[in-house]
């Protein structure tokens, strides 16, 4: 996988792309690979490696770039004991599903 198969998208018109522009793109590679395993797996192969180049431009993106959350400092804490809603959502646990009786 030594060659750049997307060179103009390498090239940056890859960073123009919205996020759901560049995972249909992602996804449309995968989606060639799966089709093609059964029936000549050497372009399956080339649609995969194709899909890797897309998903490491994708890493490479800084716009998809977060700083991870702070870890507490306090002794016995989790990191799911730390974390919080946004205001206004509310999250849901499986006790909290109500089941309908079929």
């Amino acid at each position: 996988m030594t060659d750049i198969q997307h060179q103009d998208l390498a090239a940056g018109r890859w960073f123009a792309l919205s996020l759901a522009e560049q995972l249909g793109n992602v996804g449309s590679e995968v989606s060639r690979a799966i089709k093609w395993t059964s029936r000549r797996p050497e372009l399956a192969r080339g649609a995969l490696e194709r899909a890797l180049e897309l998903i490491d431009l994708m890493l490479d993106d800084p716009r998809h770039r977060q700083s991870a959350p702070p870890q507490s400092s306090v002794p016995g804490s989790t990191p799911s004991s730390t974390m919080r809603s946004s205001p206004g959502t509310r999250s849901k646990s499986v006790s909290n599903v109500s089941r309908q009786a079929p």
